[in-house]
């Protein structure tokens, strides 16, 4: 019989999701958001949601920035 002694798992990088971020990574969210080279990519889904929903945009509220639309009221989920 082979016996197996259990492991502890190290978590170097821990992955979290939040709805805001803080004002400091303003510059990085716009660069996500609105100046990612990927865009051309997802032209025609871009294209819909802006139909569908209006612009995106980035919103300051109580020292949190998050991003929302236009026409609907929504949180859109970041990782940090």
């Amino acid at each position: 019989m082979i016996s197996i002694e259990p492991k502890s798992i190290i978590r170097e990088n821990e992955v979290s999701f939040s709805s805001t971020i803080n004002p400091d990574q303003r510059e990085t969210l716009e660069r996500i958001f609105f100046f990612n080279k990927n865009h051309a990519e997802y032209y025609f889904d871009i294209k819909y949601l802006i139909e569908s929903f209006g612009q995106s945009r980035i919103v300051e509220e109580k020292d949190r920035l998050y991003l929302n639309f236009e026409n609907i009221d929504c949180e859109i989920l970041l990782l940090s």
